[in-house]
This record gives structure tokens, C-alpha cells and sequence, in this order.
């Protein structure tokens, strides 16, 4: 399998809209390979995560090492991916389920064609992994997120209630209230944090499987206008119970994702977005190329901006394994 070195990666950063300056707050580019900045080597250890973390006990594997080693292959660029250092390309090129958004032909780029091909071969390797793996965990997330917001809610109404930081009580009256107010809510800051942690567990277990996937067996076939292999209406569909929530739309979002499906068409925002520029829902008033109006009440039109767009989808997709 061809590898790359450090000049392809540099490439790469380029097109992606990235100069030496600009790339260092995201990682540094050292000889022997790509590590993460001192910004993110200073966070929790989820967002220190490198693939080798998911390989420690194969042959010539160490737990300390780059984020992406030099020389690499595509699998290792698409493993890379799956970091939190590597958020400089999805911010350029759109979330690995769905990019490289905006990707031109490779000769469009000059001396950097090598660097495209690269990234087109990456993200397709990705999704072909997903089509085997599954899809990355989004539900706990969405519970821990939740479950966060109550306990915000319920802190903010302790407080009140108790009246902590009322003008003219003495601190040790205050200290008492603010006791009180903390252990009315301890409840749910204990939810949340359990579900915090069982979202993390989830997206350890689902990034190990992912890198197990794409760097120690063999790599399929990747194609360079990176479709899916497997029809999509075999490996999507909607979810059958679902909370509307307050938003309007979602009855003509999920008729136009399933639609989609219907026409091998994965569902994302901008596939979504694109339909609906042809066949407008009665709820949509405009649509763009990154976002939507809805018709709102009153002449309350919403703005809904491209990625919460792609979130409502992702709430509403299931991924199905393919063999």
C-alpha cells in the first residue's frame, strides 16, 4: 500500500485552508510524525486519544507515539481522523459520515493532487468501516446533554427557591442554603455525570473498533469518487420511535430522508437541503446551500444553520451492518 511523509501532510494541511501558524493550534508536525498541540495535551485524556491507543499489544506498537506516524498510508490518515487533533480537516471537509464536502478532481489541485487523492481514499475508508462497525454513538450523548440541561434547570431553581446570595443574610446562613440547594439537585449532577461517562465509554469502545477495522485487517477497496459500496437502502433507514421535540419540520425531514434512501441517496444535510431546493416543503420558506428558514408564527421565521440540520438527521438514522 503506498505511503506518504511529511511533505504530503503538509499538502494536505494546505488545500485544506492551513499554514504552519494556523495548523500549529491543532497539532504539531514534527519529523517523526503528527502529535497533538499543547492545547489539546493539556485536556482530558478522551481528547489525548491516538489511534496506537487502540493497537497497544500488536507487534512494534507503543501506547507513546504521534497521533500519525511518518510515513503513513490512507488507513492511517482515515484512523487519524477519528481524533480530536484531526479537527482541523473535518472542519474543512465535513464530518467523516458525509465528506470530503467541497473535494474538486485531483489535477484541479497542482503539485497537491497526491493530497486530495489521499483525502478522498481516507474518508471513504472511514464510511466503509462504518457500514461494518456502525455508526459513531450519538444517543448517550444526547441523554448526557439532557441530563446536563435538568440539572442546570433544577440547580437554577434550588437556588431561587432557597434564596442563596439574598441580600442582608450572613454567610453562614448562606453557606447553609447553598447545602441545602446543592443536595436538592445532587440527584440529577449524579445522572448526569454517570450518563457523561457511559457516553465516553461508548465512544471509546466504538473509536477502538473503528481503528481495529481500518488498520489491522485488510483495507477494501477504495473508490476515488468515494461512494458507498453496499446499496444505501440496505445499510439506512429510519428510526421507528422518535420524540418530535419542538421541531416542525421533522415530518417532512424524515419523509425526504426516507425518499433519499428510496433513491440510494444517503441522507444528509446536504442531500436534504438539495432536495427541498427542488421540492420545497409547505413548512420551508427559503433554502440555501447552508441552511434553511422555517415558517414561524407571527412572521417568526427560524433560521435552521446546516449542522443542526445534519444532527436532526443523525437522530433519526440507523445504520445497518452489511456483510
Amino acid at each position: 500500500m503506498q505511503k506518504y511523509d511529511k511533505e504530503v501532510f503538509r499538502r494536505l494541511a494546505n488545500i485544506s485552508g492551513y499554514d504552519e501558524e494556523t495548523l500549529s493550534q491543532y497539532v504539531r508536525v514534527e519529523d517523526g510524525g503528527v502529535y497533538p498541540s499543547e492545547t489539546l495535551d493539556i485536556l482530558a485524556p478522551s481528547w489525548r486519544w491516538k489511534p496506537r491507543h487502540a493497537l497497544v499489544g500488536q507487534p512494534g506498537i507503543t501506547s507513546a507515539g504521534p497521533s500519525l506516524a511518518f510515513d503513513f498510508t490512507a488507513a492511517d490518515l482515515a484512523a487519524f481522523l477519528l481524533t480530536h487533533s484531526a479537527v482541523f480537516l473535518t472542519e474543512a471537509w465535513g464530518k467523516i459520515e458525509e465528506g470530503p464536502l467541497g473535494l474538486r478532481e485531483p489535477d484541479d489541485y497542482g503539485d497537491a493532487a497526491d493530497a486530495a487523492i489521499l483525502l478522498a481514499q481516507a474518508y471513504q475508508l472511514l464510511q466503509n468501516a462504518i457500514a461494518k462497525v456502525g455508526p459513531r454513538p450519538s444517543q448517550e450523548w444526547l441523554d448526557a446533554v439532557e441530563a446536563g440541561e435538568a440539572f442546570t434547570n433544577a440547580w437554577d431553581t434550588a437556588l431561587d427557591e432557597h434564596k442563596v446570595g439574598e441580600f442582608g443574610v450572613s454567610d453562614e446562613e448562606n453557606r447553609q442554603r447553598h447545602a441545602v440547594a446543592t443536595a436538592q439537585a445532587a440527584v440529577l449532577k449524579t445522572r448526569g455525570n454517570e450518563l457523561t461517562e457511559l457516553a465516553e465509554q461508548r465512544l471509546k469502545q466504538w473509536r477502538r473498533a473503528m481503528t481495529r477495522h481500518l488498520l489491522m485487517r485488510e483495507v477494501p477497496q477504495v473508490r476515488t469518487n468515494h461512494s458507498i459500496e453496499e446499496p444505501i437502502k440496505k445499510q439506512w433507514s429510519l428510526k421507528k420511535d422518535f420524540r418530535p421535540r419542538d421541531f416542525s419540520y421533522i415530518g417532512a425531514l424524515r419523509q425526504t430522508m426516507q425518499a433519499l434512501i428510496e433513491q440510494n441517496v444517503k441522507p444528509t444535510a446536504s442531500a436534504v437541503l438539495a432536495f427541498w431546493k427542488a421540492q420545497k416543503p409547505e413548512q420551508i420558506r427559503q433554502v440555501s446551500d447552508q441552511h434553511f428558514v422555517l415558517k414561524g408564527v407571527n412572521n417568526a421565521d427560524k433560521k435552521v444553520m446546516r449542522k443542526d440540520l445534519q444532527n436532526a438527521i443523525d437522530r433519526h438514522l440507523v445504520c445497518h451492518s452489511v456483510d
